[in-house]
């Protein structure tokens, strides 16, 4: 689910999305014991031809409502609109990159598609397959321009660098001036039983998206992770740099300063080698 304005630019909508099922709630008002409270009121529903795996608001420019960014099925994205005059959804574009050059050999689906929009909403970008990109310009093109920058690509992240394999996670960061993508990605897997063997097996690279040129540069990485790394968060200006949460310890990372992590419970203690967790005396607290 996510919040934008979908219906109107004044009045925020709950998009909730369960199985192959799309549904748009709007807020409602309403006064009890005193207080004013707000429930939900369904405006919009549409069943979709997948199993919708990723949603997400985007706005092209010079629109005031947001567009909704849906992953469906193994390798598809559609880039859905509200349409005032008939009160339904209006499929903006649709992209499918569901071909066998791009499955890698895979002969059924072991990695959900993820899509994630620049804050700046220049750019949009969709994993697939664990290992490649496809970067979706947020540009409205102009009408008989020959422009290729509007158009979508895909990005072999083998070939950025022969260690990035089974993404975990990925997000736009803040504050630089292209769209820059951080990749959260366990080149070598572990599992529980082998931490004495390998333990530290995560990495994270920062890659600049030159949608006009199609050159992608690394402009930041980092190794010896913890091994059960989830997920990734992206921390607003004047901050900026990413959070990696684990299941054990969070982690701070960022281009322009030393990083840095608190352990969460007694679990991480054995984590005596990794430099991450140098101050002891750090609590966290929610």
């Amino acid at each position: 689910c996510c919040n934008c304005y979908f219906i109107t630019p004044n009045e925020p909508n709950l998009v909730v999305a369960g199985g192959s099922l799309l549904r748009i709630f709007r807020y409602v008002p309403m006064q009890e014991d005193g207080q004013i409270r707000h429930r939900l009121e369904q405006v919009l529903s549409c069943n979709l031809y997948g199993i919708i795996s990723s949603i997400v608001p985007a706005k092209y420019p010079g629109n005031r409502r947001h567009s909704l960014l849906v992953a469906v099925g193994e390798a598809q994205l559609a880039v859905v609109d509200y349409d005032p005059s008939s009160h339904c959804f209006k499929t903006r574009m649709l992209y499918n990159y569901e071909q066998d050059d791009q499955r890698q050999m895979f002969l059924q689906q072991t990695f959900l598609p993820q899509v994630r929009v620049d804050s700046e909403n220049r750019s949009a970008a969709m994993l697939i397959y664990g290992s490649r990109l496809v970067v979706v310009p947020l540009i409205k093109p102009a009408k008989n321009s020959t422009d290729s920058t509007h158009h979508s690509y895909v990005v072999d992240l083998k070939k950025l660098d022969e260690k990035v394999n089974n993404v975990k996670d990925f997000q736009f960061l803040h504050g630089y001036c292209e769209p820059t993508i951080m990749l959260l990605y366990e080149p070598l897997r572990t599992w529980p039983g082998r931490v004495a063997v390998r333990r530290d097996t995560c990495s994270i690279v920062a890659i600049a998206l030159n949608i006009r040129d199609k050159v992608h540069p690394i402009i930041w990485s980092q190794n010896n992770l913890p091994f059960d790394s989830l997920y990734a968060l992206p921390v607003p200006k004047p901050t900026g740099g990413v959070l990696i949460f684990a299941a054990n310890s969070l982690l701070y990372l960022n281009q322009s300063v030393p990083p840095f992590g608190v352990m969460l419970n007694s679990f991480s203690s054995s984590d005596d080698r990794l430099f991450l967790f140098r101050n002891r005396a750090t609590t966290c607290s929610l």
